[in-house]
């Protein structure tokens, strides 16, 4: 378990972490899209900009609004935030928050635990998005705190 407590320049990084994975096969492009399949091949959703947002997921949020997060945001869905760079860093950065609030180990409080499980949330569940959790992490992530293993000690 790490209770590492990271600061406002490392959540920059976790999102430089984000966006660099994201673009693992080219160069950073606020104007991406990647679209999304299901198993049939229909068309499900797509993800955009350099954050990499999803369009259903992030439609969600903002309409739902649960935790509170995006009450303030709510604009953001009127403007182009999918290829904007300054409106998709601030849907993905606030979609980031939203997951690290839905998984909060309260115990933990601000601890690297607590964002790893935000980072791997934010791909979304199941073994892919352990291993892009783990990628942004060694890969992209703090170097100061180190590199974890393949299963994480917490």
């Amino acid at each position: 378990m790490n209770t590492t407590k990271p600061g406002i320049v490392d959540i920059a990084r976790i999102s430089k972490a984000i966006m660099t994975y994201e673009h693992r096969d080219n160069i950073l492009d606020p104007n991406a899209e990647t679209k999304n399949y299901d198993k049939y091949g229909n068309y499900v959703s797509s993800d955009w900009g350099l954050m990499q947002v999803n369009d259903d997921i992030f439609s969600k949020r903002v309409t739902e609004d649960i935790i509170g997060y995006f009450s303030n945001i709510k604009k953001i869905s009127s403007v182009n935030w999918k290829t904007d760079p300054f409106f998709n860093i601030g849907a993905g950065v606030g979609s980031l928050f939203d997951e690290y609030s839905r998984h909060l180990d309260i115990k933990l409080g601000n601890s690297l635990t607590n964002w790893y499980n935000a980072i791997e949330k934010y791909n979304g569940s199941g073994d892919d998005a352990k291993e892009y959790a783990k990628h942004c992490y060694n890969d992209h992530f703090l170097p100061n705190f180190g590199k974890i293993p393949n299963k994480p000690p917490w």
